[in-house]
């Protein structure tokens, strides 16, 4: 069926994707299955991402997982990320933990 797909190991295992267009859609997958088990492979892509849709597309899936061990890695990239779209993307993460 259509939309159905619970699978959130595969989803997880495709965070590591040399196609950061793979990665991001992985992420956006983990999020819309609150796939909460999965923060720190979250996290992991929010800092450390060498796409910067990736990493938004992460700050995102961390705001809707709620998940308050991600709020230090959140501030870190609020404060920090070489891109602004990131940065906001954190600070708007941030306000939903």
């Amino acid at each position: 069926r259509v939309n159905e797909f619970t699978d959130e190991q595969t989803a997880a295992k495709l965070t590591g994707d040399s196609s950061s267009t793979v990665r991001r859609l992985s992420v956006q997958l983990l999020e819309d299955l609150h796939a909460k088990d999965t923060v720190a492979s979250v996290m992991t892509l929010a800092q450390s991402d060498a796409d910067v849709n990736v990493r938004i597309a992460a700050c995102h899936a961390l705001g809707v997982f709620r998940d308050s061990s991600a709020q230090a890695t959140l501030q870190n990239i609020a404060q920090n990320d070489a891109s602004t779209l990131v940065r906001d993307a954190a600070t708007i993460a941030l306000r939903r933990l």
